[in-house]
């Protein structure tokens, strides 16, 4: 699944029309043994992307995000879609609280 995330990346939700801004990319997180996919989440200061993280592997691994009070479940061959509100401006670290010793762990960049 790891080379189809490379392929995959971040697809656009919607184009810009006449004066109305873009949509936030969806995010497409894999959470795999014992790794997440991909290493480097990108979004931008005020904006709600849609994220779609699904659990890959024998493990239930959880997708979390302290900063943000993100603390999502998967176990194996779960994927869930949800909102992520992205408030300020930052660097936050996204892991998996069963597996974060393994080095299952991500950073969030958020841009101003």
């Amino acid at each position: 699944m790891r080379g189809m995330l490379a392929t995959i990346g971040a697809v656009a939700a919607a184009a810009t029309v006449g004066s109305t801004p873009a949509a936030p990319e969806s995010q497409l997180i894999e959470l795999d043994d014992f790794y997440i996919e991909p290493k480097e989440i990108t979004g931008t200061a005020g904006e709600t992307p849609a994220v779609t993280a699904f659990g890959e592997g024998q493990q239930t691994h959880t997708l979390t995000i302290d900063a943000l009070g993100v603390d999502r479940e998967f176990p194996p061959s779960d994927a869930q879609e949800f909102s992520l509100p992205l408030k300020e401006a930052g660097e936050f670290k996204v892991y998996c609280r069963f597996h974060r010793d393994k080095g299952m762990t991500a950073t969030l960049k958020v841009s101003e």
